[in-house]
């Protein structure tokens, strides 16, 4: 995680004290002199092992004013290259004395200086952030250049990090009650029993009866022990389901294309795993549904976590454990405690205070701002005006605040300022409150409001009651002008890597602002990356927001599209690629969704048309010298060649897409063509099959995946290796280790959603527990594993993929000898070959078959593939001719090359392994015959 800068109040501040001069002991350097820096801000204790390095220091506590200090480039070079004789103990006492000197505080830096100032600090902390990455990068390519990857395989341990998942809770609640918090414990008795007794609670309550206090101090005073596992999510119009799991530190969750179902049941695994304490604040501002669903879900199903949610109503959770707030028994001892802490110079009665908590019927917030008001104006005429008041409390509430506006002691700039304020629907920073109000407001304005309670700090942001804010928001004019400068700011505040909260609340602020351009320009920027972190609600919010303004654009079209694709609604993922292909106002989009159009088709197994979509693609890409989409274009069209047994055509249109990839410098699709050209030299139906090949090709790969971070083709490399792994042909044969990448894969597969690769991985793992070689054989295990495979492919319409679940289902039951729902499985495999025209896999299903039919015997063969065949849909029955496999096993048709690695089985049953010249005689003379004991299919 990038470190943070300190704040342009700390700079401002430090310059301020700093007289313009080095804190070095009588240095007379100064540190700005005609508008260029000449000084540096120095960390008294600092980061990273660096001089004086303290451990322990958060992030906060290393950008504080405290530890900061100026001094000339010199003298910081000095006291860090010589920490023993400049010791943090000596330096905070230059730092005192220097700023005790110069405490009038009259120098000033500009704005443009301070802006500069952070600059450098950041570009200095991505240099050393990179330096870090850079150096951890090189351990690992050396070791993967140096030898193979099953010999680096301890220093791999290192990397795992890489694409590991690290669970970070930015909801963690760090708040704690009011010191000032007063009875009420009868209900945290209440709230406990619900709390043990349920899965999930709510509180109820009206807005300012102090429902977020009591939570908190139940918390505080019954879960101490659980701090650390709490997440605290306040609610905002604008909060979104997946963007709150993200935060809760469980990310990866919402990256997979998995049913809502799945998704929630996902979730709710982890957060049992982790114990969490989930709660909502503020739940009646929920505008996602999704909330509410989970909810219906989950309850039943948390047996190690809790949710409480907080609400004015419980309209959206009726069916769930309710306990209502009202009345506040303790009003007057805690009205009391309030006068005596924030008031300790009034004259306030006993009685007087007991007569405000009757007239405002206990209500904290409303207690608050009647003794606000007392402070301005007589009680005797504070109470008469709560006399006055026949409506609901949330009026009085609202009543009493326009009050204390409207006193003289409350001023324009105060009154300006609350209304402003009220742009922010959660906590804000000061630095935003400066940058975005600007001085005057926030070292005059603000500190009178914060006196007066009306906007209050805590956990170093900025805040004010939820009730206040709906006032002053309804009342404030400059709305569209105020989005827009918090926009801009929050916009500046991007980091290099996607921060969806952050864009999240970007967005509120665009659309707050009508800016509509800018929207489109962040779909623009960040719309793909929005799609691989598979954030689709935001994003397709975002385009609807824009298309609403007639704003649409064909990337709306490639990205909405693209999140179809990954859902398998590929009938809507045609008409989005479809419209994009048709636009005329940008070719290099219409060729991406013609290329992406032709995909769809692929998936669905239509390789003759996908293939005259390619080549049209090409075309058109090679007319317009697209080449981005030209490669694109050799790879699609390569896989179909693939698939039709033109393997030689394959290798030269991957190396051709390579050879473009490599100019252009894209590093995603060089790693993805690299396990493209991996896989197809560990086919054995091609020319040059070599298994060492392969595995360089899969190493140069997975070297790539790994220094950009990219999760979904390391998982790629792993599966392919594990492939390596299970292949008798490989000198190093181990189906441990080929478990054991398989494995890695699934996970990452699993963590980042990708079903696809989680069907080919479960697939993979299926045909290790199959083979009687592995340790731990177990066709019950197997079988298992191709069914899970099966069903995901099912789902999302794989058939390619389910071909080959079909075929390794029926091998499994083979084995268990269920021959009749073996051939029903092996015949659906078959039959959809057919339609795909995949040229090799039918030539293995054939003769794979025709070994079973001579294992058994024609009679008995006849008799299952009979009632098989019966059992068949009559889409599978047309392809199936019994007769097929009634002859002698298909070879095919090319003979091996003369150094191509085979297998042959002899007659008296033992197999061997060589190069095809060594047994080319005894095949010849029919001693033996190529065979091969991959009766299942590998992905």
């Amino acid at each position: 995680m990038a470190r943070k800068t300190p704040t342009q109040v700390t700079i401002k501040r430090l310059f301020a004290l700093s007289g313009n001069t080095c804190a070095f002991q009588n240095c007379k350097n100064k540190l700005v002199e005609d508008e260029t820096i000449l000084g540096e801000v120095c960390h008294i204790e600092s980061a990273n092992n660096a001089a004086r390095h303290n451990p322990k220091a958060t992030d906060d506590e290393l950008r504080s004013f405290e530890n900061l200090i100026l001094m000339c480039g010199e003298h910081h070079k000095i006291i860090d290259a010589n920490e023993t004789e400049y010791p943090t103990t000596r330096i905070k006492q230059w730092k005192k004395e220097h700023e005790e000197k110069y405490s009038n505080g009259e120098y000033s830096i500009s704005d443009d200086n301070v802006d500069k100032i952070l600059d450098k600090i950041e570009n200095q902390y991505n240099l050393n952030q990179k330096a870090e990455k850079f150096n951890v990068n090189i351990i690992y390519n050396e070791a993967v250049d140096s030898i193979q990857v099953e010999q680096a395989q301890q220093k791999e341990a290192s990397f795992e990090n890489i694409p590991e998942t690290i669970f970070e809770n930015k909801l963690k609640n760090d708040r704690k009650p009011s010191r000032l918090f007063t009875g009420r414990k009868d209900k945290l008795l209440e709230i406990e029993n619900a709390f043990n007794q349920n899965e999930i609670t709510t509180l109820t309550g009206i807005g300012g009866i102090g429902k977020t206090e009591l939570i908190l101090k139940f918390i505080d005073s019954f879960q101490k022990d659980r701090k650390e596992k709490v997440t605290w999510q306040d609610f905002i119009e604008s909060t979104n389901f997946d963007n709150f799991i993200v935060a809760s530190g469980f990310g990866i969750i919402i990256q997979s294309n998995k049913t809502e179902r799945e998704k929630f049941s996902a979730f709710i695994d982890k957060i049992n795993e982790h114990q969490r304490i989930i709660i909502w604040d503020n739940f009646h501002d929920n505008t996602d549904n999704t909330f509410c669903d989970f909810l219906d879900f989950a309850n039943g199903r948390l047996t190690k976590s809790k949710i409480i949610i907080i609400s004015r109503t419980n309209e959206k959770t009726s069916l769930l454990k309710n306990i209502k707030l009202t009345d506040f028994k303790e009003s007057f001892l805690y009205a009391k405690a309030l006068k005596d802490d924030r008031y300790p110079d009034s004259e306030l009665r006993d009685e007087e205070i007991k007569s405000i908590c009757k007239y405002v019927k206990g209500h904290p917030l409303a207690i608050e701002l009647s003794l606000n008001l007392c402070q301005s104006m007589s009680v005797e005429k504070v109470i008469g005006k709560l006399s006055e008041h026949k409506k609901g409390i949330d009026e009085l509430s609202q009543r009493l605040f326009e009050d204390i506006l409207d006193q003289e002691s409350t001023s324009q700039a105060e009154k300006e300022l609350l209304y402003q304020f009220s742009i922010f629907k959660e906590g804000i920073l000061e630095e935003a409150v400066e940058v975005i109000f600007g001085d005057k407001c926030f070292f005059g304005t603000l500190p009178l409001l914060k006196d007066k309670y009306l906007i209050e700090y805590e956990q170093k942001h900025y805040v004010t009651h939820p009730l206040i804010r709906e006032f002053c928001y309804q009342k404030l004019e400059n709305k569209k002008e105020l989005h827009a400068k918090a926009s801009a700011y929050f916009i500046i505040k991007r980091c290099d890597k996607l921060d969806t909260l952050h864009e999240e609340r970007i967005f509120y602020h665009l659309r707050g602002a009508e800016k509509y351009n800018e929207i489109a320009q962040t779909i623009e920027k960040y719309g793909r990356d929005f799609i691989k972190q598979a954030f689709f609600d935001l994003l397709q919010e975002m385009i609807a927001c824009v298309n609403e303004k007639m704003m649409s654009l064909p990337l709306h079209d490639i990205l909405l599209g693209d999140i179809c694709d990954i859902k398998g609604e590929w009938d809507n993922a045609l008409k989005y690629f479809e419209k994009a292909k048709d636009n005329i106002i940008d070719e290099e989009f219409a060729v991406e969704g013609l290329l992406k159009y032709g995909d769809i088709y692929r998936k669905r197994g239509n390789n003759e048309r996908a293939l005259g979509i390619f080549q049209e693609a090409k075309k058109i890409s090679k007319e317009k010298d697209f080449q981005k989409y030209i490669a694109w274009s050799y790879n699609n069209i390569a896989i179909i060649k693939e698939e039709f047994g033109k393997s030689n055509e394959t290798l030269e249109l991957y190396k051709e897409a390579l050879e473009i990839s490599r100019k252009l410098n894209i590093k995603e699709d060089i790693a993805s063509l690299y396990n493209n050209i991996g896989v197809l030299y560990n086919t054995k139906e091609f020319g040059e099959f070599n298994v060492k090949r392969a595995l360089e090709y899969h190493e140069k790969s997975l070297k790539i995946s790994m220094e950009i971070g990219d999760k979904f083709h390391i998982a790629n490399s792993y599966n392919n290796i594990g492939n390596i792994y299970y292949l008798k042909e490989f000198k190093n044969y181990n189906l441990n280790r080929a478990l054991e990448y398989h494995e890695k894969s699934l996970k990452i597969k699993l963590d980042i959603g990708d079903k696809p690769g989680i069907a080919y991985a479960y697939n993979n793992i299926g045909n290790i527990y199959y083979l009687k070689e592995f340790k731990n054989y177990n066709l019950n295990r197997a079988l298992e594993y191709h069914e899970k495979s099966l069903k995901i492919r099912l789902e999302i319409g794989d058939k390619p993929g389910i071909a080959n679940s079909y075929w390794n289902i029926g091998y499994s039951k083979s084995l268990l000898k269920e021959y009749e729902i073996a051939f029903v499985n092996m015949f659906k495999a078959y039959a959809l070959n057919k339609q795909l025209q995949g040229k090799h896999s039918l030539i293995f299903k054939k003769n794979n078959i025709n070994f079973l039919r001579k294992d058994l015997g024609k009679d008995i063969f006849i008799k299952y593939a009979n009632l098989a065949i019966e059992k068949l849909e009559p889409e599978f029955q047309k392809e199936i001719e019994l007769s097929e496999f009634l002859n002698e096993p298909a070879t095919v048709e090319k003979k091996p090359e003369r150094n191509e690695i085979i297998k042959v089985k002899y007659s008296d049953g033992h197999e061997e392994i060589g190069k095809y010249k060594k047994f080319k005689n005894d095949i010849e003379s029919g001693k033996c015959k190529i065979s091969t004991d991959e009766e299942t299919e590998k992905d």
